[in-house]
């Protein structure tokens, strides 16, 4: 899969939080939403990296 060129609605997903409510990124339309994977726990790279989103 290929991903949305900038401008472009992003395919739809749903993934659970830490409570296993289930959130949709079609409910998030027209609002400022990023998306974030990360490749491993406890590791240097990705805690500074997740850090800078707060």
């Amino acid at each position: 899969m290929n991903p949305p060129e900038p401008g472009e609605h992003a395919p739809e997903i749903a993934l659970p939080d830490e409570t296993g409510t289930v959130h949709r990124l079609s409910e998030q339309r027209d609002r400022w939403t990023i998306v974030y994977f990360y490749p491993a726990d406890d590791t240097p790279g990705c805690t500074i990296e997740s850090c800078q989103f707060r």
